[in-house]
């Protein structure tokens, strides 16, 4: 997982701020996790009105709400409340609202407390005095963490220290966490060669409550800075810390463990991983856990409410941009395609390649990637023998409108922008277009990497693009579809333009060039056309790795975010969006499909050729490069098709790596 500390955005503090009850006023300069009510207290009137239950656009009315949303979104991130109320006073009318926020999104109740001033006494009466009894805590919270004392951290010090001796441990930074260890899968761990003193193998095991499957019903500890936290409010709110698990007769292991609010239409990620449980040790969770409340309580329909669940996984890895050296970049590039490849192989579809979906590990003296996250993936047809898929992984027949076609928009593939954009301007009622059938396919995620590579190598490398730091930005950073893809298109096809290299860096240049080169092919192809496969991807990273003339030198540089301009080519447009009306949103992008358009990935024809759009300069066939020699497209093909050859044998030894 991401090994980076996290630190909560910085926003003026409410008026006023209640404390956990029984603990005593807060020091003035606490932290949000001690603090439980804020309240904002204003001259001006309610910004919601009370007949409509509507929010109009004014400057005041915003800002208003968007205080609150903040007060609500910090203390959300801080606590451990599966929901919170931020409180609303306004004089002026002598009104009172209550918003109550979860990760779906927020609704509220507006009262006088002159005509009703029992609704607040009774409100504040029930916030201390939760249902579930536990002390110092308040309605909301989740009853399966529970807040360390002063001798559980002296004790928990000395085990931590022997995982990593330079965490000292407070009551801000652990936890005691509910979790459910899949014993078959932690024994299997053991016997591939874990030991007790730390994380090496690539398990995974789940929480859930399958009681035909043996579990350890167990509570871990939490330890240290956040690895990883999701800054989105309304999202899955993605939280991974170390945890400490104390496994019967086995004493205490560390592991990864992976909070999250998944929406309740997606699978849990736990099954696409026994999917592929012939390549990686795997528990089944088909429970979920606490359910958000906000769509329901507005009568709407329920299927994009979140439910929280946590799976403990290992190793303990690094970001994928930390990497000592470009070679090792690639090398890591290479591990995740096939890991990839090997998940579409047992019938899983990723959909989500990005920089922190790509993780480094060192597995015997050796640095290796492996790519993880699979929670926007999809069940498709399995290939190389293994069985086919049984009623249990089926796709609803209906339709999922927040579902499929998903990803990072960094990232995503030209053709899944198009479908965006052709879904975009259809739902908005801008154009009528017919639809074109499109499922997000394994040569999508293929050329998802490709981004990814390019990504990393104009923010931290020494490139000779033109535009230099702010390259990076001018062509990823795009609120737009329309945009993104047309930039992307641009960067592919354009003829005349200088191929991006890496200064003393032939092999890498060599990379660059190929996989651009598998990348556009589609793209001047009016039908049949030759999409990317797993065995070329693999076939030119892994000839290039062991070819000599890598720098040994050459880690990332440090990259600083140019400064954003409105007549950029990169400027962010302004998205205004209602607060209160529930919808769940997330930094990934998703849009409606069909079910049809997902069960047949196999046998759907992508229809793309008069649906993705290229600049009206292309030629019709790719230009050569201006450093290309005459013959350097013979020589290329030629190369290319060596690797096709050769590929699906470096794919199958590439798999049996430990």
């Amino acid at each position: 997982m991401p090994s980076r500390p996290y630190r909560i955005r910085s926003c003026p503090g409410p008026d006023i701020l209640g404390a956990y009850p029984g603990l005593g006023t807060p020091l003035s300069n606490a932290g949000w996790d001690q603090y439980t009510l804020p309240i904002e207290v204003k001259r001006e009137p309610d910004p919601v009105d009370p007949k409509s239950d509507t929010i109009s656009a004014t400057t005041y009315n915003v800002g208003t709400i968007a205080q609150l949303v903040k007060n609500a979104r910090n203390l959300l991130f801080a606590s451990s409340c599966c929901y919170v109320y931020v409180i609303g006073v306004y004089s002026t009318t002598h009104q009172m609202r209550i918003y109550r926020f979860d990760r779906s999104g927020s609704v509220s109740c507006g009262f006088s407390y002159l005509q009703k001033p029992q609704v607040i006494r009774e409100f504040l009466w029930r916030l201390v005095n939760p249902l579930h009894g536990i002390p110092n805590t308040i309605v909301g919270w989740d009853e399966t963490i529970r807040l360390p004392n002063t001798k559980d951290i002296k004790i928990m010090q000395e085990e931590v220290k022997r995982f990593d001796s330079s965490v000292i441990l407070d009551k801000s930074n652990c936890r005691w966490v509910k979790v459910r260890l899949n014993r078959d899968a932690f024994l299997s761990r053991r016997i591939n060669g874990d030991s007790s003193s730390g994380s090496t193998s690539s398990s995974v095991v789940t929480t859930g409550s399958d009681q035909n499957l043996p579990y350890y019903d167990v509570e871990g500890f939490t330890f240290g800075p956040a690895l990883y936290k999701s800054s989105g409010l309304f999202s899955r709110a993605t939280y991974v810390t170390r945890i400490l698990v104390d496994v019967p007769d086995h004493g205490y292991h560390e592991f990864v463990m992976k909070d999250a609010w998944h929406q309740r239409i997606r699978r849990p990620e736990s099954e696409f991983y026994e999917r592929i449980q012939e390549h990686s040790d795997s528990g089944t969770d088909s429970q979920r856990g606490h359910t958000t409340a906000t769509l329901r309580l507005q009568n709407q329909n329920d299927s994009s409410e979140r439910s929280r669940g946590r799976s403990l996984t290992g190793p303990i890895g690094r970001p994928l941009v930390d990497y000592p050296t470009t070679k090792d970049l690639v090398v890591a590039m290479r591990d995740a395609v096939v890991g990839h490849f090997i998940a579409r192989s047992c019938g899983v579809l990723h959909r989500d390649i990005s920089t922190g979906n790509i993780l480094l590990v060192e597995v015997s003296g050796r640095l290796q990637g492996f790519l993880h996250d699979f929670d926007y993936a999809t069940f498709v047809p399995c290939d190389f023998g293994l069985e086919k898929l049984g009623d249990q992984v089926i796709l609803n027949s209906q339709k999922n409108p927040d579902k499929e076609l998903t990803g990072t928009p960094q990232f995503m593939a030209i053709e899944i922008l198009a479908k965006q954009v052709q879904m975009q301007l259809k739902e908005n009622d801008v154009i009528q277009l017919q639809l074109i059938k499109l499922a997000h396919m394994a040569h999508h995620d293929l050329e998802s990497f490709y981004w990814v590579l390019v990504w990393i190598l104009l923010r931290y490398a020494n490139h000779n693009h033109k535009h230099g730091d702010k390259a990076c930005t001018r062509l990823f950073d795009h609120a737009d579809n329309e945009d993104a893809k047309t930039y992307k298109e641009h960067w592919l096809c354009m003829p005349g333009r200088e191929p991006l290299t890496i200064k003393e860096n032939i092999p890498l240049n060599t990379i660059l060039e190929d996989i651009q080169e598998i990348v556009r092919r589609p793209f001047f192809m009016k039908k049949n056309k030759i999409y990317p496969t797993h065995n070329e991807f693999v076939g030119i990273l892994h000839e290039m790795i062991n070819v000599s003339g890598w720098p040994d030198d050459d880690s990332k540089n440090n990259y600083r975010r140019p400064i954003r301009r409105d007549n950029g080519c990169a400027n962010m447009k302004s998205v205004s969006s209602g607060v209160a009306r529930g919808a769940s949103r997330s930094s990934k992008l998703t849009s409606v499909s069909t079910a049809d358009e997902v069960m047949g990935m196999e046998d759907i024809a992508v229809e793309t050729a008069a649906n993705v759009p290229l600049p009206q300069s292309l030629p019709s066939e790719p230009p050569q490069s201006k450093t290309s020699s005459v013959d350097s497209g013979a020589r290329r093909s030629n190369r290319l098709a060596m690797k096709r050859i050769s590929a699906q044998i470096v794919v199958q030894s590439l798999s049996m790596d430990p």
